[in-house]
């Protein structure tokens, strides 16, 4: 197996290093790059979703390169009423006629209804099991809250589903995503 010693990486030429770097990073699962970087911008384009810049700037060679998605988010909860499931089925088939390309990911709570898990993966959703330990502690708030001042205290699944958004960064490497309602 062919390897390189610090001493001998040093004196391989500029653009045979340039390439090694670029087929090892290339065989990595998640990258992180520059966003002014040439090089980043390749890494970041060749796996969509599943890389992220730092330095907040945009991505230079994204106007020319029309491949730099930004994932779409939901959070779901088996305890939602059935009129969310059917909200989020239909926000999915728009998402899929309108971005066939772009990354559908789902935090996903419960494990029970294995139809509709399977028609998320179907459609290449990705799903995030989400079971988070501060559950209870919604539940809490939701008890103490007052129903007048929103619907969402009067559905305990409905109220629990708003709170799940604070994870998604627990859940998905990206420096923004896009966070749909299941009603959007």
């Amino acid at each position: 197996a062919a390897y390189f010693t610090n001493k001998s990486f040093l004196s391989t030429p500029r653009d045979l290093a340039a390439v090694i770097d670029y087929f090892l990073c290339s065989r990595l699962p998640h990258f992180i790059g520059n966003s002014v970087s040439t090089f980043s911008a390749a890494q970041i384009a060749r796996r969509g979703s599943i890389a992220s810049w730092y330095n907040s700037h945009s991505i230079p060679l994204a106007d020319f390169f029309k491949v730099f998605f930004i994932p779409i988010v939901y959070t779901y909860t088996e305890e939602s009423s059935i009129a969310g499931k059917q909200m989020l089925k239909v926000s999915i088939w728009s998402v899929r006629k309108h971005m066939p390309a772009s990354s559908i990911q789902i935090l996903y709570h419960g494990n029970s209804d294995t139809e509709f898990r399977a028609w998320l993966t179907e459609k290449n959703v990705i799903l995030h099991d989400h079971n988070p330990k501060w559950r209870d502690k919604i539940e809490k708030l939701r008890l103490a809250g007052d129903p007048r001042s929103s619907h969402l205290y009067a559905h305990a699944g409905n109220y629990f589903g708003t709170w799940q958004r604070i994870d998604i960064p627990s859940y998905i490497s990206a420096e923004y995503v896009l966070l749909l309602d299941a009603d959007t």
